[in-house]
C-alpha cells in the first residue's frame, strides 16, 4: 500500500509529520500546554508566569497584613504612593534575581497581567533608572515564589496608595 499508516504513529508524532497543516486553523495560531492543542496561549504559555488564584491572593494579603479587597479588582495598582522605599526594595530584589534586563521584563509581563497600568510601568520603569545595573538570567530566572513575592509587593504599595 506505503505511505504512513496513521496507527503507527502516536497523535504528537502525526502531528510533527503534518508539518502543522490543520485544516481548521493554522498551526502557528495554535498552543501545545499541558498535553493540549489550545487556540489561544494561556498567560502562563504566552507570558511565562500564571496569575495567582483568588485562594493564592486572599493568603497572600492575610500573611502580608493587607485588607483582602486591596486585590479584588484589577489593575490592582493604578498609581504609585509617595515613595516610602517599597519600590525601591522590589526592584532591586528582582535586578539581584533577574537582572536589570530581566526586571524590565517581569514589570511588561506584569503589566500584561493586569496587576497595574500602563503609568505605574512607566513610573517603575523610571526608578529602574535608579538601580544598580546587574547582570543576570533574565526572567527566566524568576520562579513562582519570585512572583507571588512581587504581586506582594504590588499589593503593599496599592495598599499604600489608598
Amino acid at each position: 500500500m506505503g505511505g504512513i499508516d496513521p496507527s503507527d504513529y502516536d497523535v504528537d508524532e502525526l502531528r510533527d509529520l503534518s508539518d502543522g497543516e490543520f485544516p481548521d486553523a493554522p498551526f502557528e495560531h495554535r498552543v501545545r500546554e499541558q498535553g493540549f492543542l489550545w487556540a489561544t496561549p494561556s498567560d502562563r504559555r504566552r507570558l511565562g508566569i500564571q496569575d495567582p488564584t483568588p485562594e493564592q491572593r486572599r493568603r497572600l494579603t492575610t500573611l502580608a497584613g493587607l485588607d483582602a479587597d486591596s486585590l479584588e479588582e484589577k489593575p490592582y495598582l493604578e498609581a504609585l504612593p509617595e515613595e516610602d522605599g517599597t519600590v525601591r526594595d522590589w526592584l532591586e530584589y528582582l535586578s539581584g534575581e533577574a537582572g536589570y534586563e530581566g526586571t524590565l521584563d517581569a514589570l511588561e509581563r506584569y503589566r500584561l497581567l493586569g496587576w497595574y497600568t500602563e503609568a505605574v510601568e512607566s513610573d517603575l520603569r523610571g526608578y529602574m533608572l535608579a538601580v544598580e545595573r546587574r547582570e543576570g538570567e533574565g526572567f527566566g530566572a524568576l520562579d513562582r515564589t519570585d512572583h507571588l513575592l512581587s504581586l506582594a509587593y504590588v499589593a503593599r504599595l496599592a495598599a499604600a496608595d489608598n
